[in-house]
């Protein structure tokens, strides 16, 4: 019953928030076009490496631990999980700097890049805040704290761009108001529901969650890679506008793959404890995911290929016009990562983390490859194809 309540709460809470950030992103397309979206998704995509390294899979580890940890262990290690979570942080943040130092960005790219990557760190941190709460299967406070956060941040951006008529590096300092709404408020619920807060710094703890870590982080880093080469590549060798295009195309799978990924959540410490105690059940449960994951995805791609093509003019305005063959050629996308998703979840519940980071690293290595060979002749089609093609090698080892 909380698996179900869980997943429905966290998928409500998520489908309301995704509504919001339609709205805004209707609201930069329709205000700016694809060069707009481009800019836009492409300070996404660089600082959302903070967000993956500085996570370096601790959710998903810390979850699964702590899940299984008897209650006079969860406190220590909670603190330990922050205090090599901040570490983490810190390099991130020297990462994109240097990044940001390499390729000369123009100031307003600048603003941007501040404001997200403040945000992606905010998020780290609330992450693994909310583990005590996530562990012990209270996960409604959680989703409802998301979905306020990204209210702030979506309904102060959106009425600046389209009200007050400020650029986007203005207007996205509605992200960092959610940002640190976010943290107060996950720091609130850690105390709630795993005690005293501390944070414990050592090199000790240091290597000995990193040993773990690493395959989560490798996981999470190389899946990164899948969403965001693609804009990159796109952005630096073809266009704002094809950036811009191909990030409309990964929005509506985002979108469409959001209810798979927090079913997996809500399912997740349930399949970490039966992994352990009762093999047959955990068969059971996992094989029942992956089905409901594999029709969901059917659904996804049809919506993708016979729906989503006739609305892109009436919702995202006439510059989109010309770009539905695109779209549908993405319907094969969407199936592969939901493919993905749900089989990636179940690995994870069996320990299985590092055979899952190998599969990743081959598939990100193709997506590199690629999306190089392909993009600069046929554009945003190959950006598409060196997604389907390296999400079948992955999906293929699973």
């Amino acid at each position: 019953m909380n698996v179900t309540r869980n997943a429905a709460w966290l998928l409500g809470c998520r489908i309301s928030g995704d509504v919001l950030n339609l709205l805004f992103f209707i609201v930069i397309s329709r205000e700016y076009g694809p060069p707009g979206v481009g800019a836009y998704s492409y300070g996404f995509a660089v600082t959302g490496f903070v967000l993956v390294i500085g996570s370096m899979g601790i959710e998903d580890y810390g979850l699964r631990e702590y899940a299984r940890m008897d209650a006079a262990h969860r406190g220590p290690f909670i603190a330990e999980l922050l205090g090599t979570q901040l570490i983490m942080i810190l390099v991130a943040l020297a990462g994109v700097g240097v990044y940001l130092s390499l390729t000369s960005p123009t100031g307003a790219t600048l603003g941007i890049m501040a404001s997200l990557a403040y945000y992606q760190a905010s998020l780290c941190l609330s992450s693994a805040l909310f583990i005590p709460a996530m562990g012990q299967q209270h996960m409604v406070g959680r989703a409802i704290i998301d979905l306020l956060c990204r209210a702030v941040s979506f309904i102060y951006a959106g009425v600046a761009i389209y009200v007050w008529r400020l650029p986007v590096p203005q207007a996205l300092l509605g992200y960092v108001i959610a940002a640190t709404l976010l943290l107060e408020l996950s720091r609130r619920w850690a105390v709630k529901y795993g005690g005293e807060l501390r944070i414990s710094m050592s090199w000790k703890a240091l290597v000995k969650i990193v040993s773990v870590l690493w395959s989560f982080a490798a996981v999470e880093v190389l899946a990164q890679l899948f969403a965001r080469v693609g804009v990159i590549v796109l952005a630096l060798k073809v266009s704002e506008a094809a950036a811009g295009l191909y990030a409309t195309g990964l929005r509506l799978i985002e979108a469409g793959l959001m209810p798979l990924a927090f079913m997996g959540i809500a399912v997740y410490p349930q399949l970490s404890r039966l992994f352990r105690e009762d093999k047959a059940a955990f068969r059971n449960v996992s094989l029942n995911f992956i089905w409901a994951v594999l029709m969901a995805g059917l659904v996804l791609s049809w919506g993708l290929y016979f729906v989503a093509p006739s609305l892109l003019v009436p919702v995202l305005g006439k510059k989109y016009a010309g770009t539905e063959p695109v779209i549908m050629t993405m319907a094969a996308l969407a199936l592969m990562q939901a493919l993905e998703t749900g089989m990636g979840r179940v690995l994870f519940a069996a320990d299985l983390q590092v055979p899952r980071a190998m599969a990743i690293l081959l598939g990100a290595a193709g997506a590199l490859v690629l999306n190089l060979l392909l993009i600069p002749r046929i554009a945003v089609r190959g950006a598409i194809l060196a997604g389907v093609l390296s999400f079948l090698i992955i999906n293929l080892i699973y």
